[in-house]
């Protein structure tokens, strides 16, 4: 079910390095990508934070006080927040999401990244 969307194929990894470490965990239903539409619909290459009180993962956000001021990597795969829910167009909490933590992406297919978020995710990540 959920909302047909159109999403352009991103290549955010740019060498098979760090293919082979990513972070697993669950995206918050809460969770949103500004500049995609619908919103709930999160885009490969955005970087992600893990929000402090549910230790669930959402969008990167330097302004915000709730963990999503502390980029922890980059999402790995574009995911429908809306997927599997009763309805098709509530977003629920997705489990399974991967986080690229580890490689050499392309920063001009990466949504969100700025200084801060460069300095939080550290020598793991390199840019070209």
């Amino acid at each position: 079910m959920g909302i047909d969307v159109t999403v352009t194929p991103r290549k955010v990894l740019v060498s098979d390095h760090g293919k082979d470490t990513y972070l697993g965990g669950t995206i918050a239903s809460t969770a949103i990508d500004a500049g995609s539409s619908p919103t709930s619909t999160l885009r490969k290459g955005l970087v992600m934070a893990k929000l402090t009180a549910s230790e669930k993962y959402a969008e990167y956000d330097d302004a915000q006080t709730d963990g999503r001021e502390v980029a922890v990597g980059i999402l790995a795969d574009t995911v429908d927040l809306t997927e599997g829910s009763a309805d098709g167009a509530t977003p629920i909490d997705q489990p399974k999401a991967l986080l690229i933590v580890h490689g050499v992406v392309d920063e001009s297919e990466l949504i969100g990244i700025d200084a801060a978020a460069k300095v939080d995710l550290g020598d793991a990540i390199q840019y070209r």
